[in-house]
């Protein structure tokens, strides 16, 4: 059975503002609304290689042989260089999706946020959505879902 996983980025001000006030290890559901694309928002850092890094984190085996699903939610700090600092789940899921995520979120890169033409460190929330769906190449990077 092929997996499918579905990584879309939300970059809204408001999304940003709702995760803000998260706990880190709270479960979020409504406050997030699930995004199929890019919302272009010059005050929230780009990513420029997203579809590498889906590719590389891809559907973990383990969850596949499980058939473990899941949806979860990771808010990034980004230097004003563009590149990854740290992270925290503001939505948990399977410790399989958690530390496939992890391992491979340091290697994002980003458009950093401009602020009076001066980059500066940002907060950016990623959204990943882990589908076993059998009709689909699990890490087809020639989707639009991220």
């Amino acid at each position: 059975m092929a997996g499918l996983i579905s990584i879309s980025v939300s970059l809204s001000q408001e999304s940003q503002t709702v995760v803000s006030n998260v706990q880190p290890d709270a479960f979020v559901s409504s406050a997030m609304p699930a995004f199929s694309g890019f919302i272009v928002d010059e005050s929230a850092p780009i990513p420029l290689n997203l579809k590498e890094v889906k590719m590389a984190i891809g559907y973990p085996e383990e969850a596949r042989g499980k058939d473990i699903q899941g949806d979860l939610a990771v808010k990034i700090l980004i230097n004003e260089k563009g590149m990854y600092v740290e992270h925290t789940f503001v939505r948990r899921g399977s410790p399989i999706f958690e530390q496939a995520i992890a391992r491979e979120i340091p290697q994002l890169k980003f458009k950093p946020v401009q602020e009076n033409g001066k980059a500066v460190s940002s907060w950016v929330t990623i959204p990943f959505k882990f589908r076993l769906d059998k009709d689909k190449n699990p890490i087809d990077p020639e989707e639009d879902d991220c």
